[in-house]
């Protein structure tokens, strides 16, 4: 029986993989830099690490680990200021909050960009507590927020349904005793995978409410 959920933020709950997707793009205008494409090929899937090194070596801005997410998500900020929900996601939310589910958010966004993206677009009165990989110090391949937030929930793992849009993320959780409901995305490279992973395969997430009510 399921008691208790857990979504991941982009591209489960709000359409914002594109923007993430191309991030080089969208930080190298917003901060002015010449030629955004050339940023964004030279960044594109790279770590924190290898984006300062590129920032300091080409264009002289030389930044620590700490100010380098918060160049970039000044930038990813403003992107969030036009980003809606996912299909079904908000009434899904809705739904389980209202039918008495615990509800919580686990993102790899910083806590407080994904705060105020999911307030403006309604999410905030049904969750109970949103959670980052930032304020934990864990990115998601390790399952550490994903078994905090169960714990603050009150909740076993295998109690308990993370939702992402990521395979990789999908795969964490699933290790850890997790059941797994994969949401597709069209960036997500790996969807064949993440389709056998999981418990529960959703083209969107109308219709999970009412699967998981038959079920329970």
């Amino acid at each position: 029986m399921t008691r208790a959920f857990i979504f991941d933020m982009d591209g489960t709950l709000i359409d914002s993989m594109d923007g993430w997707h191309h991030f080089g793009k969208i930080v190298a205008k917003y901060h002015g830099l010449a030629d955004p494409e050339y940023f964004y090929q030279q960044t594109h899937r790279r770590s924190i690490r290898q984006v300062m090194d590129f920032l300091c070596r080409q264009y002289n801005i030389c930044l620590t680990q700490e100010e380098t997410w918060d160049w970039i998500m000044e930038a990813m900020d403003q992107y969030y200021t036009t980003v809606l929900p996912k299909t079904g996601a908000l009434e899904t939310v809705r739904q389980l909050a209202k039918a008495g589910y615990p509800v919580c958010v686990a993102t790899a966004t910083r806590g407080n960009s994904a705060r105020r993206v999911l307030e403006r677009l309604g999410f905030g009165p049904y969750l109970k507590f949103l959670l980052s990989c930032h304020d934990i110090g864990r990115g998601k391949q390790f399952p550490d927020v994903y078994l905090l937030c169960a714990d603050q929930m009150g909740t076993a793992p295998e109690q308990t349904l993370v939702v992402e849009d990521s395979y990789r993320c999908g795969l964490t959780a699933s290790r850890a005793g997790f059941k797994v409901a994969g949401v597709y995305d069209p960036q997500e490279k790996d969807a064949v995978r993440f389709k056998q992973l999981a418990d529960y395969w959703l083209d969107d997430l109308s219709g999970l409410y009412n699967r998981i009510l038959s079920e329970n």
